[in-house]
């Protein structure tokens, strides 16, 4: 099948027509007969070719031949059918066969189409309505050919988007009523009234994939016009599915002796004539104690989800049923069990598993897998078992507060610490906690060194004052107490965990998903009794009466993700459940391989590891190895239960119905095979099969990849969140303000790129056009398919920037972005908006970067040895990129075979190791790492930023500067009057420095001339004076000037002041220091006042603001900012930031600023670090007094 795959179809490109001839015939069965050479399909075994055609080899060759010579395969196919008719009559169920194999190929191939569509669910809304159109009449005439075999297929495809868009439509409220969803309404209803069995298929298709109980909401959500159609679709009277009290019984699953005790239960309550012989059952005491209790609950207990007057049995007959007992040798230890049990007052009421009347279905369902687990695992002899931990949990929960649950997140210290010691000539790294408890190591001498950092986690002050002399709120800890974080239960609450399936130490996604479903089930079984203890250990600490719901909320959680991990519906999710806790108390006795007893699982780590793993391969794989045959066995056994009478959903959905022996070959749309439900073939469908039949040891490399490749499928965006980057900058830059970015909306900056004055004649103008406005479009779109992908992840996150390790908001990270957002959130900075585009480029870069050292080491290979490339430089060659439609599912596809038997179904395998080996070779090998260091990444500058106190320093060293005449500077002020002249004069003087600034000039020189003649600007400044009297030498004064007039129409109107400035100067003033300002302010004239604004504006802008978000530093390695801003500003006067010899300043400054409080060993000392908040309240004062 591999040298087939390479020589015939490489590329995914059709071979000739005479080798599609001879691989066609090797599908059919060319054999010689009487009449002459003939085309039939007898043998699965091509004895004659030689070949060992399994119906494997025969599905693998067809979805080749279909997906690349469609129209050739039809013909030949449509010949072979034609002449088949000998075959009808000697084995009409092998052409069956067959003709399902070709439905079931089409079928795929529909769906691989649809998939490479620009907007695939668009394409499948269409394509299914349009397929509907005619489709009955096809399909019901009395006939076999191509035709009506493309047109099942069809249908099937059809049938299975409409059940989807019901379930988006109806129940998940993702999809919005429309004229196309009402079309292909109409096309699913009048094909299902014309074919009974397509309508069967639709609703099949709907429960199997989206749960029984999502149907019945349908059913049951009333005749509103756009409900009315949707129930109609679904609805069918003899399957009864409506006013369903009673969940089924899917304790069936323990098998024929459970279902025989049941039944005598429910006999001699019915009769009033107790003959149970508990003692005459075959079955090991255990199987006897656990099989009476669960049929007690179902047949008695679970009576209470009646009234009264509905329940079936007499409360005397209940009394003979519980004296019966007296005897029963297996249940003597459990008689106060039994008695609760029957009275229904084994729980306290406020736990679900005290049955309440109307409780509902769903409901229903929980607690009676509640209750299948609490009797499997605590009713055998669980000593020294494999089940010991969890009767700990169930039984003794007040011992577990410093005990290692199953499934929790942990930290391994010794592996860290290990690991760091390989690279470093110090083994013992003492660890340290910040004042947010959250954990760090101090490397080399282990003792805080003077020198500052800050916690990456949450960004508070880390390290020492001084040798040894930690900052103030950090702690050392020891080993035991920084293990103490990971005991308990530490998730959290149910709504922080994502929905995805994710694995744990050892433990595949699968595996860990139902594990941790136990572990939940066995903590709500010990809540209902002893809900103190458990809170004892939940964190953080919750109220004891939320402790039940608390715990629902995750058994809710771990039912979806088991769901998605598994691949199966919400019903047979169920039965998995309740099959795994038969599988306890047939294995009850296990015991662990390797451990001599498995409560030290709850007190180490390395324990609770190696028992996580013995406890799923002794459980879980052996069910899970072949999970759909398994749940077809356990479906058979609940439709076959008549408990309450054949369900005719339950034989729906459990495909109980066979073929009458009188339909003949062309009547093929009357036969159940024909429409059995199947799983799409699809990255879910490998990932979930391979998670369940794969021992953890094998297929390394494919196994990472299919963890990781929810993940790894977005990288392929990375060129286009570049390009994006790219454009919007150079568009930008330096042109617009933080606060206008906020307020431009992304999808006007799309529309900017269509001309509107184009004229109509210049079409070539009017193409490119167009085509830069549909790249950019496509570009955004990629951007926001990127970010939906991965925001989840990015809470967590913290990523490396060259002013520290940040983290995005939640406020950003918790929703989609959409075009009309802002276009601040595109452009990439390190604070604010833009962390959200630089942070999502680094986490895709760092995802591939962490997956290839993933892959190497799996792999064996030397990871510092692959190609590394710089972030400006990558294209797709570097990178992890490919298509999951259009480039990986036809991959999976390719290996991928499935087989029809008339009576066993599909049967869907894969060729993992064949899989593994191209991924790795298409996709995987001679990849790129990535240079990670911010300095790498192109980042927006906005107009605010680009001029700050480190260039004007350059720009002194290239002309001299000096300060504007007091009287000139003031009628400069004045003439600037628009927000927007302001504005533009700023953008022209950035330009002006910027120049000069790299190769400087004559300060003598006139500005309006140097503009004019130099630097060929057209227009220079509004402003008279500015042209009389500006010289180069004036460039600095000049932006001062300008420049605080903008911030001071900024803080009139409440807007963000000094919006290029570090927050680390940003610090409020508290309440009394404002008092203390404001008390100097009324002692100083409003001109006084004014002159006061200025120093501490040029001060902020000449001194403070460097551009960069690091504190500056003295000469004496002091932050700045942890400077008085008294002290600061003395400084600043005395040398102010001008090339002159002698600046006059009066003395009133120096007392003024004396007042402020400077001594860093006053309460009410002013911080430099409060620099900006100051000067917002100076102005606030002036405003006042100006008024």
């Amino acid at each position: 099948m591999e040298i087939v795959s390479q020589l015939c179809f490489a590329n995914n490109e059709a071979p000739s027509k005479e080798v599609i001839r001879k691989l066609t015939s090797l599908v059919t069965v060319e054999t010689k007969m009487d009449h002459g050479m003939e085309t039939v399909s007898k043998e699965m075994a091509l004895v004659e070719s030689k070949v060992d055609s399994t119906p494997v080899f025969r599905s693998f060759l067809l979805q080749h031949l279909l997906r690349t010579s469609l129209d050739d395969v039809m013909e030949f196919l449509s010949e072979y059918l034609s002449r088949a008719e000998a075959m009808l009559k000697e084995d009409p169920e092998k052409v069956i066969e067959f003709s399902i194999l070709v439905i079931q190929c089409l079928e795929d191939s529909i769906q691989q189409k649809t998939s490479k569509e620009k907007e695939p669910w668009k394409a499948e809304m269409l394509k299914a309505t349009e397929y509907l159109k005619d489709s009955a009449d096809v399909i019901n005439e009395e006939n076999l050919d191509v035709k009506k075999l493309c047109c099942v297929a069809e249908t099937r495809f059809s049938l299975a988007c409409a059940a989807k868009f019901l379930f988006q439509h109806n129940v998940e409220n993702t999809v919005k009523y429309s004229k196309n969803l009402k079309k292909l309404y109409e096309a699913v209803s009048k094909m299902t009234s014309k074919c009974r069995w397509a309508k069967l298929f639709l609703i099949k298709y709907f429960c199997r994939s989206f749960s029984v109980k999502s149907y019945r909401q349908i059913l049951s959500s009333g005749t509103e016009l756009k409900q009315h159609l949707p129930v109609e679709l679904l609805s069918l009277p003899e399957l009864k599915a409506e006013n369903v009290q009673e969940c089924p019984d899917r304790f069936i699953v323990c098998g024929r002796q459970y279902k025989e005790l049941r039944d005598k239960i429910t006999q001699s309550l019915v009769d009033e004539q107790i003959e149970l012989d508990l003692e005459g059952l075959t079955i090991p005491d255990t199987h006897k104690k656990v099989f009476f209790l669960l049929a007690l609950f179902r047949e008695v207990t679970m009576m209470h989800v009646y009234d009264v007057k509905k329940r079936r049995f007499k409360a005397e007959a209940i009394q003979k049923l519980l004296d019966a007992l007296e005897d029963a040798s297996c249940l003597q230890n459990e008689k106060p069990v039994v008695a609760k049990l029957a009275c229904n007052t084994l729980w306290a009421k406020e736990s679900a598993m005290c049955i309440k009347e109307g409780t509902s279905v769903a409901d229903q369902d929980i607690v009676s897998l509640l209750y299948h687990v609490f009797f499997s695992i605590t009713k055998g002899s669980c000593e020294g078992t494999l089940l010991e931990p969890f009767v700990t949990i169930i039984e003794k929960a007040n011992t577990l507060q410093k005990c290692f649950l199953p499934t929790m997140d942990a930290v391994d210290l010794d592996e860290i610490r290990a690991a760091l010691a390989n690279k470093t000539d110090y083994g013992n790294f003492p660890i340290f906690k910040c004042p947010n408890g959250h954990v760090y190591l101090v490397g080399n001498c282990g003792n805080p060194v003077f020198g500052q950092t800050t916690c990456p986690e949450c960004g508070a002050k880390i390290g020492g004052k001084a040798y040894n002399e930690l900052e103030e709120g950090n702690v050392k800890i020891d080993v035991q107490e920084f293990d103490e974080q990971y005991m308990g239960h530490i998730f959290g609450r149910a709504e922080s965990r994502e929905d995805v399936p994710t694995a744990q130490r050892e433990l595949s996604s699968v595996n860990c998903s139902i594990l941790r479903f136990i572990l939940h089930s066995s903590l709500y079984i010990a809540s209902s009794h002893t809900p103190e203890a458990v809170n004892a250990i939940i964190k953080p600490r919750i109220e004891v009466t939320a402790v039940l719901p608390f715990i629902m909320d995750h058994i809710k959680k771990d039912l979806t993700i088991i769901q998605k991990a598994t691949g199966s519906s919400e019903d047979d999710v169920y039965l998995l459940l309740h099959r795994i806790c038969t599988s306890f108390t047939e294995k009850h006795e296990s015991k662990s391989q390797h451990l001599q007893s498995c409560l030290s699982a709850l007190e180490n780590k390395k324990d609770r590891s190696c028992w996580e793993g013995e406890f799923a391969d002794e459980f879980f794989s052996p069910i899970l190895k072949d999970l759909e045959s398994e749940l077809k066995t356990l479906g058979k056994e609940l439709v076959e239960d008549k408990r309450l009478g054949a369900d005719p959903l339950l034989s729906l959905l459990y495909e109980t119905e066979t073929a009458n022996e009188d339909i003949s070959v062309h009547e093929l749309q009357n036969h159940p095979a024909v429409w059995r439900y199947r799983s799409q073939i699809s990255m879910d469908h490998l990932s979930k099969t391979f998670m369940m039949q794969i021992p953890a040891n094998e297929h390394a490399v494919l196994r990472a990849f299919l963890e990781e490749e929810h993940n790894v499928r977005v990288i392929r965006l990375i060129p286009s969140i570049l390009k994006l980057q790219k454009v919007l900058i150079h568009k930008f830059a330096r042109k617009l303000d933080r606060s206008e970015a906020s307020d431009l909306s992304m999808q006007f900056v799309i529309d900017s790129y269509r001309e509107n004055d184009v004229s109509e004649e210049d079409e070539e103008v009017i193409g490119e056009t167009e085509s830069k406005w549909m790249e950019i479009d496509q570009l955004v779109s990629d951007f926001i398919e990127a970010w939906r992908c991965i925001r989840g992840q990015l809470g967590k996150f913290r990523f490396q920037t060259l002013k520290g390790n940040r983290q995005i908001s939640e406020k950003y990270y918790g929703k989609d972005l959409v075009k009309e957002d802002p276009v601040s959130l595109f452009l990439p900075t390190f604070r604010e908006h833009g962390l959200c585009s630089y942070g999502l480029l680094y986490f895709l870069l760092k995802k591939q970067n962490s997956f290839l050292e993933e892959y190497c080491r799996k792999k064996d290979i030397e990871f510092g040895k692959l190609p590394k490339v710089k972030v400006r430089e990558i294209t797709h060659a570097h990178l992890i990129s490919y298509h999951p439609d259009r480039d990986l599912l036809p991959l999976v596809m390719a290996n991928c075979q499935y087989t029809f038997e008339v009576g066993k179904g599909t049967k869907v395998e894969y060729n993992f190791a064949n899989l593994e080996r191209q991924l790795s070779d298409r996709f995987l090998f001679s990849k790129s790492v990535i240079d990670l260091h911010p300095k790498e990444f192109d980042l927006m500058t906005y107009r605010s930023e680009s001029t700050n106190a480190n260039v004007f320093r350059e720009l002194r060293k290239k002309i001299k500067q000096v300060p504007l005449n007091t009287a000139v500077a003031k009628q400069i002020s004045t003439e600037f009057r628009r927000y927007q002249d302001i504005c533009d004069a700023l953008d022209k003087l950035d330009i002006v420095i910027r120049f000069l600034q790299s190769v400087g000039g004559q300060g003598n020189t006139m500005l309006d001339d140097f503009m004019r003649h130099s630097l060929k600007m057209e227009t220079t400044f509004l402003s008279q004076n500015m042209r009389k009297t500006c010289q180069c030498k004036h460039v600095q004064s000049l932006w001062i000037i300008l420049a605080m007039s903008k911030t001071k129409n900024q803080a009139t109107y409440k807007k963000d002041v000094f919006e290029g400035v570090s927050d680390t100067y940003r610090l409020e003033l508290t309440g009394a220091q404002k008092e203390i300002v404001n008390n100097i302010c009324e002692e100083l004239s409003v001109e006084r006042l004014n002159t006061m604004i200025e120093v501490l504006y040029e001060c902020i802008v000449l001194t403070i603001d460097s551009g960069s978000e690091n504190d500056i530093e003295d000469g004496d390695g002091i932050p700045m900012a942890n400077y008085s801003i008294r002290d600061t500003l003395m400084v600043y006067v005395e040398d102010p930031a001008y090339d002159v010899d002698d600046t006059f300043l009066p003395d009133w400054i120096n007392e003024t600023l004396n007042k402020l409080p400077g001594d860093k060993e006053e309460p009410d000392c002013i911080f430099t670090c409060q620099s900006m908040d100051l000067w917002i309240c100076l102005y606030e004062n002036y405003s006042k007094r100006k008024i």
